[in-house]
């Protein structure tokens, strides 16, 4: 018998990758210490943007773009909850646009449980593991080089300090 995948034996169709619905509770149980962590960082970082709103000044929260200039896939992280939480979702989709749509998917898939009783699950092959990592690196690299293009304008010189030019992405308009 040929090395066939036991998905495509069984199910004379190969699907690497498919979605599943399934009853579950409405409310998903999460561990005490993730929710303890999610409120800790998110104070820090509210704290450390308020502090730098009332000083006028700009605190680079990202160690990466502190020390290199260079953003990581996450920047635009903490400008993007502060918009969404005023309102303002177009303007936040533009801080980092991955993790905006990984915002609203999570929203979805929680609404959905929330909501309706049921869960999503996500199956996948071998194959289909590899060719969602494989899609979700491809996404990172590509947000990466749309932060790093949209940055560049704002970085300041090496060496130097933050210019005021930096709290454009900052401003109430």
């Amino acid at each position: 018998m040929s090395q066939l995948p036991q998905d495509f034996r069984s199910n004379h169709k190969f699907r690497p990758v498919r979605l599943i619905v399934e009853p579950a509770s409405r409310i998903p149980e999460v561990s005490s210490t993730v929710i303890l962590a999610v409120v800790l960082w998110s104070i820090l970082i509210l704290s450390i943007s308020g502090i730098g709103y009332l000083t006028g000044t700009d605190i680079i929260v990202c160690q990466l773009r502190r020390w290199t200039g260079w953003p990581c896939p996450m920047c635009g992280g903490t400008r993007l909850v502060l918009s969404v939480l005023s309102g303002r979702f177009d303007r936040a989709f533009w801080f980092n646009p991955l993790l905006f749509v990984t915002l609203l998917l999570v929203t979805g898939w929680f609404g959905v449980r929330v909501l309706t009783g049921y869960r999503l699950v996500l199956q996948a092959s071998r194959t289909g593991w590899y060719l969602l990592l494989g899609l979700l690196i491809l996404l990172l690299l590509a947000n990466w080089v749309y932060l790093a293009s949209a940055l560049k304008d704002l970085q300041p010189p090496p060496g130097a300090e933050p210019s005021p030019k930096l709290g454009v992405l900052n401003d109430t308009k």
